[in-house]
């Protein structure tokens, strides 16, 4: 009897595991657009961007708080990152300690000069300020 159970269970366990074995969709795919603006499709929605689709101009919506940012070509090699101009000083306000930016497989990451991750966008421009609170990255329109 215990070996008849036994293969109960394992053919009800490869069942339910058949039935969730779904391929999750990632936020751009399911939005149909990636940060930049541009569409995008299930095959390349985890692809890691390179730096260089990615310098300019960028906007930072916090609440009430807009900060405008340049990601910049300049490797800050310590931080393992390229540069975040900031010129207003406007992401003290939302996440201090930003001194660089980097491409993620999932979106764009705002990073520390000890390499850690401050901020991490996703593949949608959606994120979070280290108190929680819901920010937005979106290519700045001249």
């Amino acid at each position: 009897m215990l070996h008849r159970f036994s293969r109960t269970v394992i053919a009800g366990l490869i069942s339910i595991t058949s039935a969730c074995s779904a391929t999750p969709i990632s936020a751009s795919a399911v939005e149909g657009r990636k940060m930049g603006g541009e569409a995008s499709s299930n095959q390349d929605s985890l692809m890691m961007r390179e730096p260089s689709e990615l310098t300019g101009r960028w906007t930072v919506f916090a609440g009430k708080t807009i900060c405008t940012l340049a990601f910049t070509s300049d490797r800050i090699e310590s931080a393992n990152a390229w540069r975040v101009s900031d010129e207003a000083r406007c992401l003290d306000g939302i996440a201090p300690r930003i001194v660089g930016w980097r491409p993620a497989p999932d979106g764009i990451e705002l990073v520390s000069a000890d390499r850690r991750t401050v901020v991490m966008f996703d593949a949608a421009g959606q994120g979070r300020s280290p108190q929680g609170e819901a920010i937005a990255l979106r290519r700045a329109t001249d």
